[in-house]
């Protein structure tokens, strides 16, 4: 696997990836933390997946879901650690709705594994406070907002096509008045979100979200920002696909370490690709 031509993707380097299980309340969550010598004082972006099989073994894994590959191969040249993260509480949508339906609150359990894991590589010193970033798509692009918003250790977030309201979701439809459902409303925390930087990129026609749903939080979170005066640190990507049909086109990829870049997580490159 190569990054424009430029040799192997250090995703794929022997000694790259540290298998690390972090054990906190009665869970056992499986992650993988990707450092080489020349990230040390970068940002730690974490990602969590339903993939356990590419936590566990990144380097056999050669394509991962989504736009995990791309994310690995982007972040790690460009100076930042990595953290991989198995997700588990979203890894079934019908699981996570038919166990809310029951009474056991998905959410509750994910934001517990969310923060586990971020005092772990904190208190561990494998991610410093102020460089934390939070980085998901789809379901965990929802897990990444929500829990940014109730985590106040999160530094930053970016996220691709997130669930915004569940109930749009087939496997959570006629759900629209359950207790839980509303409990973890996406809508009801993003004034939680600023000042730290957002970006979220979206296709023009997302039929598994609702486009009227990307429209939405995107109006609400522009408003949050400006209202704060940081309207610099949100950023809306568009995408040129519908939606949830095929990752994001490369360049839309790139604009994340644009981003990171532009709020002070990554350092500033030359034209040679090295740091300035």
């Amino acid at each position: 696997m190569s990054l424009h031509g430029s040799g192997v993707s250090k995703q794929y380097l022997p000694g790259f990836w540290t298998l690390t299980t972090i054990d906190s309340g009665g869970q056992t969550i499986t992650c993988n933390f990707g450092c080489d010598s020349e990230a040390i004082d970068g940002p730690l972006c974490i990602i969590p997946t339903q993939a356990i099989h590419a936590v566990e073994n990144p380097i056999d894994v050669l394509e991962k879901p989504n736009v995990m590959t791309h994310w690995l191969d982007l972040l790690s040249a460009a100076g930042a650690k990595i953290l991989l993260m198995h997700g588990r509480f979203f890894d079934s949508m019908t699981e996570l709705s038919d166990g809310l339906k029951a009474g056991v609150d998905g959410f509750d359990l994910w934001q517990q594994r969310v923060d586990s894991v971020i005092d772990y590589v904190i208190d561990r010193g494998l991610g410093k406070p102020g460089k934390i970033v939070f980085m998901g798509s789809s379901r965990h692009g929802f897990g990444v907002l929500y829990g940014t918003a109730r985590n106040p250790r999160v530094d930053a977030a970016v996220v691709i096509g997130p669930v915004i309201w569940w109930p749009w979701l087939k496997e959570f439809r006629g759900m629209d008045d359950h207790p839980l459902i509303n409990k973890h409303d996406l809508y009801g925390v993003i004034n939680r979100l600023p000042p730290r930087p957002v970006q979220v990129q979206l296709g023009y026609a997302d039929e598994r979200i609702g486009q009227h749903h990307n429209d939405r939080l995107s109006k609400m979170l522009a408003r949050a920002y400006e209202t704060m005066g940081v309207g610099e640190r949100f950023l809306i990507t568009p995408m040129e696909i519908p939606g949830h049909s095929g990752g994001p086109p490369m360049h839309v990829n790139e604009t994340v370490i644009t981003f990171l870049t532009q709020q002070g997580f990554l350092p500033q490159q030359d034209g040679h690709g090295s740091s300035a």
